[in-house]
């Protein structure tokens, strides 16, 4: 054999043992089991201000479960934010009370019933009052106007519906979830009242489950219509949300956690919201 076949074979056995080597160390068929032994498994719960996102609105109001950043030219929130947990929606202690009535804690002033009054539109719920039947003050506060935004009919009895009950149905079944809500205003549909509130043209909604051992978030962004179409057809990932609303989601988690929750969209989590 001349020098060139030898150093030709040297060289393509060479290549076959990095190669061989790099499959062992990088194994396309473990990739998976890596990711999962790189995934944080367990959050201490601090409170729902870890969760706040970027921008906060012109004010933010803190109430006995939710807290919402206002927005004074749209007159409602850029976003809602609460605790969803499984004991809350086992234990009701009171019901409906469908006592609409401006917030007499927003500054500027916030939307008022009159807004609405034969406008076409539904004081739509950001936070479902479904969602706050553990506790009278809770329930009270999700009936202030800054918890509304102007919804048609059709979507806010129709889709949207769908959407909170799913979410209700996955904290009794995963115990824990922080739900952030809000509209989106890339778009708007014009304006309702002497205080001109916006009609989005869209809303979205981010669930994030907190219950080890598994920490996924799934988010959604619905267009401001009714649709029977599955509600898996509107998911998209938080980088999605983010570019998309311009909002720092979930701004204060550390890093490695924040990434987890808006890289990727939680399978396990979507298949309880859709079962």
């Amino acid at each position: 054999m001349d020098k060139n076949k030898k150093l030709l074979l040297l060289l393509f056995l060479a290549a076959f043992m990095i190669g061989f080597i790099l499959f062992l160390i990088y194994r396309p068929d473990q990739a998976e089991a890596r990711a999962e032994a790189k995934r944080i498994h367990s959050y201490p719960y601090r409170g729902i201000e870890d969760f706040y996102s970027e921008p906060q609105g012109d004010q933010l109001v803190k109430y006995t479960s939710i807290s919402l950043a206002y927005d004074e030219k749209h007159e409602q929130p850029l976003w809602v934010c609460y605790l969803l947990t499984k004991q809350q929606l086992e234990h009701p202690v009171c019901k409906r009370n469908n006592r609409f009535k401006a917030d007499p804690n927003i500054v500027s002033g916030s939307a008022s019933l009159s807004d609405y009054y034969k406008s076409g539109y539904d004081r739509g719920h950001l936070v479902p009052a479904a969602d706050m039947l553990w506790s009278k003050q809770a329930m009270k506060e999700s009936f202030y106007m800054s918890n509304m935004s102007p919804q048609l009919p059709a979507f806010n009895r129709g889709a949207w519906k769908r959407l909170e009950s799913a979410v209700r149905k996955t904290a009794r079944l995963e115990d824990s979830l922080i739900i952030i809500t809000g509209p989106l205003f890339n778009d708007t549909l014009g304006s309702i009242g002497q205080n001109h509130v916006s009609i989005p043209a869209e809303y979205y909604k981010v669930v994030v489950d907190i219950s080890a051992p598994h920490l996924g978030a799934v988010a959604f962004i619905m267009p401001h219509r009714n649709t029977n179409l599955p509600l898996d057809k509107f998911v998209v990932s938080m980088d999605s949300l983010e570019h998309y609303s311009g909002i720092d989601f979930m701004a204060p988690l550390p890093d490695p956690l924040e990434n987890q929750l808006e890289d990727t969209i939680d399978k396990a989590l979507l298949e309880k919201l859709m079962y």
